[in-house]
């Protein structure tokens, strides 16, 4: 009952503080920008879209978060695998065999469980997006407030800072780096659960 409600409380959590950075966004960037024009989102930059565009795809956004968050917090049951470190927890994840750590980094998992950790994990990938979203807009308030400063903070960008279309190149960085120490942070926290969950079943079997 008590691990249950604490994955109600995080679902609760998460989805909050992904709504409140997203308003704050979307209300920073028609203050900084109302017509748009200093907007870096491709939907805006590249697609031309306006106003609409940009809140059905921050709408999406946010749905998509909430149902990822609802998997991970509240749906998600993880297995119980025999495993002696987390290397072997990883190979025995994805490939039922403890000496394939190593085939997680290139290979794709062939099993059926493995499948539900993925998209247990993408729930913690898609709280990251808040990081970049978090960048975002500290940097709309310090353009907001004081336009030197924002100036010689984006000259120190200014190399990586350039529109692609996928959206800023620094931003894409940040999210990739984020993505990729959330994925094997989640999976670390699975691990040491996992481990917690041994030693109590050893314990009831000795006794």
């Amino acid at each position: 009952m008590k691990t249950r409600l604490r994955k109600i409380i995080q679902f609760i959590l998460f989805s909050t503080i992904t709504l409140v950075i997203g308003l704050f966004d979307m209300l920073l960037t028609y203050v900084g920008t109302p017509n748009l024009s200093s907007e870096s989102n491709p939907i805006v930059n590249k697609l031309g879209g306006g106003w609409i565009a940009l809140i059905l795809v921050n709408v999406i956004l946010v749905l998509v978060c909430f149902t990822l968050y609802y998997y991970s917090f509240i749906k998600f049951k993880p297995d119980l695998i025999e495993c002696d470190n987390f290397k072997q927890y990883m190979s025995m994840l994805y490939f039922d065999r403890p000496d394939k750590f190593i085939w997680t980094l290139y290979k794709m998992p062939k099993l059926k469980r493995c499948k539900k950790y993925i998209l247990a994990c993408c729930g913690c990938l898609a709280f990251s997006i808040n990081i970049v979203r978090c960048r975002a807009v500290l940097e709309w308030i310090l353009v907001i407030t004081n336009r030197e400063l924002a100036y010689n903070y984006f000259s120190i960008f200014e190399g990586l800072s350039f529109n692609t279309f996928l959206g800023r190149f620094d931003m894409l960085i940040l999210m990739l780096v984020v993505a990729i120490l959330t994925y094997f942070i989640w999976f670390y926290l699975q691990y040491k659960s996992n481990q917690k969950k041994l030693r109590v079943k050893d314990v009831r079997i000795g006794n």
